[in-house]
């Protein structure tokens, strides 16, 4: 990961939040990538064995990343060339959620709000991507979950963290023309 924006142990997040929000300015995403980052590492804290004590727990926080498995650069910063920045992606759902949820292909789509790399205690790290997830805007009608042969999409306002890993590459998600909440993931420009 690169661009680092700040480094905090995760007991002193809100004093590090309200100092850099009152130096900087942020995005609308990056102030809900704050308001959402601890209940979703919480939840990733509950999966992780042997985890007792996470308050020591160091998060470095960066602007950009790279997907290996793509060479796609992502990234979730307030300002890049003076507009927000905030990748959209395709993610690669793991066997025993797959029965959970319509996929494209075994992929879901989100936004990405945050890049922030974990270091525990014990020296191991772990890089993370908080992700706003899209859903099929009509997932209980298995014949429009497509539109032109493109995933028809919905924001949703579920959040979590998943690993960078995980992420399998950049994606184009466009506003349907005169719709709200309505997106497309545009399959036909890469």
């Amino acid at each position: 990961m690169n661009g680092l924006l700040g480094t905090f142990l995760l007991k002193d997040f809100e004093a590090f939040f309200d100092d850099y929000r009152l130096k900087n300015t942020l995005a609308h995403e990056a102030l809900m990538a704050f308001e959402h980052l601890l209940p979703s590492l919480n939840e990733f804290f509950d999966l992780y064995e042997g985890l007792i004590d996470a308050k020591n727990v160091k998060i470095s926080w960066y602007s950009y990343a790279n997907i290996t498995s793509s060479g796609d650069y992502i990234r979730a910063k307030s300002l890049y060339y003076n507009e927000p920045a905030f990748s959209d992606v395709s993610i690669n759902m793991s066997e025993e959620e797959s029965e959970d949820y319509n996929t494209d292909e075994g992929a879901c789509f989100g936004k990405v709000l945050m890049l922030i790399n974990v270091k525990f205690e014990n020296s191991s790290s772990v890089d993370l991507a908080l992700i706003q997830w899209y859903d099929f805007r009509y997932k209980n009608d298995l014949r429009r979950l497509y539109k032109y042969d493109c995933p028809l999409l919905q924001i949703t306002n579920t959040y979590n963290v998943v690993p960078i890993e995980s992420i399998i590459e950049l994606v184009q998600v466009v506003q349907r023309a005169e719709h709200h909440d309505e997106y497309f993931v545009n399959i036909y420009m890469f």
